[in-house]
C-alpha cells in the first residue's frame, strides 16, 4: 500500500512539473493577456487535478492506511503515536499529505516488533 500511495504522489509531482515547463514559454515570452489566461487555466487545472488525486486516495487507500496505522500503533509503546498526522490520513491538506502518510506507515512498520 505504501508504494501505491507514493506512486500516486509521484504521479502528481510529475504532472505538476510537466505543467510548469509547458507554461514557462508563455510566462517568459507571452503577452500580458496570454500570461493572465495561463494563470487562470493553470489554477483551474491544478484544482481539478488535486481533487482527482484526493478522490483517488480516499477511494483506494484511506481506510487501509488508517486501519494499518491503528494496527501498527497497537504493537508499539505509548508515545509512538503522532496525532498531528491524523488530519493527513483522514483529509489531507495537499498531495504532500500522501507522502507524509507513506513515511509514517514506514516509520511505524520499522518500529513494530516482528510477529
Amino acid at each position: 500500500m505504501v508504494s501505491k500511495i507514493r506512486k500516486l504522489y509521484g504521479k502528481e509531482k510529475d504532472e505538476e512539473l510537466s505543467n510548469t515547463f509547458r507554461g514557462w514559454g508563455v510566462m517568459v515570452n507571452g503577452t500580458e493577456q496570454e500570461k493572465k489566461v495561463l494563470k487562470e487555466t493553470d489554477s483551474q487545472t491544478r484544482q481539478r487535478r488535486f481533487q482527482q488525486y484526493l478522490y483517488d486516495y480516499q477511494q483506494h487507500y484511506l481506510r487501509d492506511a488508517i486501519t494499518t496505522r491503528e494496527e501498527l500503533l497497537k504493537k508499539l509503546p505509548p508515545g509512538t503515536r503522532n496525532d498531528e498526522l491524523k488530519f493527513d490520513y483522514e483529509k489531507g491538506f495537499g498531495t504532500s499529505s500522501f507522502d507524509k502518510v507513506a513515511d509514517d506507515l514506514e516509520r511505524l512498520a520499522s518500529l513494530a516488533p516482528d510477529n
